[in-house]
């Protein structure tokens, strides 16, 4: 059975001596893919790619308990996906499952380190086309290919991509695509 949560279990002891309980729940980070798209993201941009990425949460079946979600996506020097703990609040310390209820790494270092449990085609995100829009290099800060910040789907300008099918080096391993290329996915992360 799939795990959406994690919970702990709080029994004390009020003043009187009886026992009270409660029950804290913290949601995993989840990823997850919003389709193929270009770079542009529609109208471009951060706010854009998480409209679609939110749509896209709205959709999963499955009962998932995050409330914020974020394109996965390194748009600047100071919005890249290094950046996206401090700059969004970002849990580094949770789990990172996919949408099937599968592990795919042990927390946002494990996640960054380029080290999945599995890859995200073996867990049904991102599945008919290798790459996807990361605009990273393989540390997660901005690369050198970044389609304008994700504003651009001109022919002439380049992203960078990750892989969907690789467990290692999936920030950045597909190298740069033209940024009119409709073929890879944006991936999105709730929390």
């Amino acid at each position: 059975m799939p795990v959406f949560f994690t919970g702990f279990f709080i029994v004390s002891c009020n003043s009187s001596g009886s026992n009270t309980s409660s029950s804290l729940t913290t949601p995993p980070l989840l990823i997850f893919d919003a389709g193929q798209m270009n770079a542009d993201f529609g109208v471009g941009g951060r706010s854009a790619a998480d409209t679609l990425c939110q749509n896209a949460f709205d959709l999963l079946s499955g009962t998932f308990t995050q409330t914020e979600v974020r394109a996965f996506v390194s748009f600047s020097g100071i919005d890249s996906i290094a950046d996206m703990p401090d700059n969004y609040d970002i849990p580094t310390d949770q789990e990172i499952y996919a949408p099937n209820g599968t592990k795919m790494a042990d927390g946002w270092d494990d996640f960054l380190t380029g080290n999945l449990d599995h890859s995200l085609q073996d867990e049904g995100i991102a599945t008919g086309h290798p790459e996807w829009w990361s605009g990273a290099d393989a540390n997660g800060d901005l690369g050198t290919f970044h389609c304008t910040n994700f504003t651009s789907n001109s022919s002439m300008s380049y992203g960078a991509t990750g892989l969907t099918n690789a467990t290692t080096n999936w920030l950045s391993g597909g190298g740069s695509d033209p940024c009119i290329n409709p073929s890879p996915y944006l991936l999105c992360l709730a929390y």
